[in-house]
């Protein structure tokens, strides 16, 4: 995964699209590789309790039927080829989401995150759905 990392400031709420779309075209304050996407930070992160993150990767996939499976405190939207199969854009503690889709092939993945205040967790995973 390349991570980006952004500081939120205070005019950028859950329901200002056009300050997220801002956000995420801005210099990040921190660009990382990460092999696993997924944790829980409890307002240790440098930044406070608000933040986000932008994520991106290429996975290989057998053809099949897959569910992505998501928990997430606070906002999250998955996107697959820019394709929105998640969306739980809100305040909110751990919650979980699923979508299924089919898949072949190389896709792009992406992921954004928020964490709007308050304890945070992040985790994403995929799996093919059993006949």
């Amino acid at each position: 995964w390349t991570v980006k990392y952004f500081r939120l400031p205070g005019n950028v709420t859950m329901q200002n699209a056009a300050g997220w779309k801002t956000l995420f075209a801005s210099k990040p304050r921190l660009v990382a590789t990460q092999s696993r996407l997924a944790d829980r930070w409890l307002n240790k992160h440098p930044w406070g309790g608000r933040w986000a993150f932008t994520a991106t990767t290429k996975y290989d996939f057998r053809p099949g039927r897959y569910k992505f499976t998501t928990a997430s405190d606070d906002g999250v939207r998955v996107f697959v080829d820019g394709r929105k199969i998640i969306d739980n854009w809100t305040h909110h503690g751990t919650e979980y989401n699923a979508a299924n889709i089919d898949l072949k092939g190389v896709h792009t993945l992406t992921v954004h995150y928020c964490q709007d205040g308050g304890g945070s967790a992040f985790s994403i995973e995929w799996q093919p759905v059993r006949k």
